[in-house]
């Protein structure tokens, strides 16, 4: 192949947008989600194997991964013990905050 050519396809990759999800779709891939959750969470506490536990993990990631999309590389590197000790937005220090959210921002948060 030519380089004019290349350098032509090249560009026209770049320049092709993203498609994005339908709304309908990632409603239920997060059910998906979230059934999958609830039964592998289940069946670790009946029998524990690995590979319910992997399972549970990776969907546990993608649904983290799901709701804050826009940070997907500090949710890989987040621990365990950072999540249960993350500060409580929802405390009255934080009333600047809350007052700055959007309306579907606060409805997220207080899941």
């Amino acid at each position: 192949m030519c380089k004019s050519a290349m350098f032509r396809a090249d560009k026209e990759r770049r320049q092709k947008l993203p498609a994005v999800p339908i709304t309908e779709d990632l409603k239920k891939f997060r059910d998906y989600l979230v059934a999958n959750v609830e039964e592998y969470k289940q069946l670790l506490q009946q029998h524990v194997r690995p590979e319910h536990w992997v399972f549970l993990a990776k969907c546990t990631m993608v649904r983290l991964l799901l709701f804050n999309g826009r940070r997907r590389n500090e949710v890989r590197e987040l621990r365990v013990d950072e999540y249960l000790h993350r500060p409580k937005w929802a405390s009255a220090q934080n009333s600047e905050m809350l007052k700055a959210l959007s309306t579907a921002d606060d409805i997220l948060m207080k899941r």
